[in-house]
């Protein structure tokens, strides 16, 4: 028998794992200080990481407003990234939640490429 599943430790490792794939850094403290969100791509991007091994992940406008706040004043996309994990702490779903102008900017940009 191994050890248990241990949610905390995955979060962890899914923020190193995220800010490598984006070519972000992690933030120091977790975002717990000034500078919030969990990955940033300065000038481009702030991350909140968020896991779960519940069937379903509960997005607060705070957590939101928080993000959008900070950053807002560096010119910097904010976007929640959940991944979702099977019994065995595996992930098995990983979408990421960013504001509709943010979309809409992806979508034209992508769309005026030839």
């Amino acid at each position: 028998v191994g050890k248990p599943f241990n949610a905390q430790r995955r979060s962890l490792k899914q923020e190193s794992e995220l800010a490598k794939r984006v070519g972000g850094k992690v933030t120091r403290g977790s975002g717990r200080g000034v500078e919030k969100g969990d990955v940033r791509i300065k000038g481009l991007a702030r991350i909140e990481a968020k896991t779960t091994s519940n069937s379903s992940f509960q997005l607060k406008k705070e957590m939101v407003a928080k993000l959008e706040l900070s950053s807002s004043s560096s010119g910097e996309i904010p976007a929640i990234v959940i991944e979702f994990l099977n019994q065995n702490g595996k992930p098995t779903h990983e979408l990421a939640v960013i504001p509709m102008w943010a979309l809409l900017t992806l979508l034209s940009q992508a769309n005026a490429t030839p």
